[in-house]
This record gives structure tokens, C-alpha cells and sequence, in this order.
């Protein structure tokens, strides 16, 4: 004795849209029947359990790295220059007033670079007083010359 029995191929893992229906032609087996039943219910708890999931879906954020990770990552091999720059300008780059963190001595942004450095950097093309990033690799280039001691918060950390 046959039966019609409808057999779903899986043609892709995450969607729905990727199932086809093939009709096939099978004899009655009760232990081959009993298996057909279990793999039915499973896939209709995976379609479930995957449209539930797909209406809990979160839309993707990019992480925007914060100052100091930047730091942290130009200074990894320097774990102390992360303590030193928090000391010297906590990890900003504008005042709140939006204009370039000065200091009294005119040290400029997150690094606090010294008025000596500026005509180097602007050698160099860095914008050190309106970018975070030049600023970090001004204080890069500060760092590998002169070493920690070129900033006054290292002696205090």
C-alpha cells in the first residue's frame, strides 16, 4: 500500500523563503512514518522558534571607538601611558566650550602637546589641535624621541 507523502527539502539553513515542497511517492512504513512525524514537528519548531526570532531582531550599531581607546591602542606596548594621559587631559580633545583643551603652559588636546611640537607636526601635516587622531600620533612621535617623562602626569602616576 502507497501513500503520498509531502517531504520537505532544507534548501537553505536561515530562510524561510529557502524551503521547497517536493511530492514523493513512499510505501507505508509505521517506524519510517513515526520518524516523518518527529522530523515535521521539529521543523515546524525550528520555523517558529526562527520567525520569533527574527522579530526580536536588534538592527547592527557601529561601536565608535572612544578617545581613550585610541590611545590605548597607539600605546599598547605603554600601559602606563593610558593613567599619565587621563592625569593630563582626560581623555578630551575640546574644552566645553567645543575650542582645543589648552593647559596654562598652551599644551594642546587629549595628549596636551607642547607648543615646541607644533611647527613638527604641522611638518607632518597633523592637525593636532582639531583632530584626535593626529593628536594621538603627534603624541606617538613625542613618545618614541622622549619617552614617557615628555608628559608632567607621568611622574604622578
Amino acid at each position: 500500500m502507497k501513500y503520498k507523502l509531502l517531504v520537505f527539502l532544507i534548501l537553505g539553513f536561515f530562510f524561510i523563503s529557502n524551503i521547497a515542497i517536493a511530492e514523493t511517492e513512499i510505501k507505508a512504513d509505521p517506524h519510517l512514518q513515526v520518524q516523518i512525524d518527529r522530523l515535521s514537528d521539529s521543523l515546524e519548531d525550528y520555523l517558529s522558534a526562527k520567525l520569533a526570532l527574527e522579530a526580536l531582531k536588534v538592527p547592527q550599531v557601529a561601536i565608535i571607538p572612544t578617545i581613550r581607546d585610541k590611545v590605548a591602542e597607539a600605546f599598547k606596548d605603554e600601559p602606563k601611558m593610558l593613567p599619565t594621559i587621563g592625569c593630563e587631559s582626560n581623555f578630551r580633545q575640546f574644552d566645553s566650550r567645543g575650542k582645543p583643551l589648552r593647559s596654562p603652559t598652551s599644551d594642546v588636546g587629549v595628549m596636551q602637546i607642547n607648543q615646541v611640537h607644533w611647527g613638527e607636526a604641522k611638518k607632518l601635516g597633523l592637525d593636532i589641535f582639531y583632530s584626535e587622531d593626529d593628536n594621538i600620533k603627534m603624541g606617538r612621535i613625542i613618545y618614541e624621541s622622549q619617552g614617557l617623562e615628555a608628559w608632567t602626569c607621568s611622574k604622578k602616576v
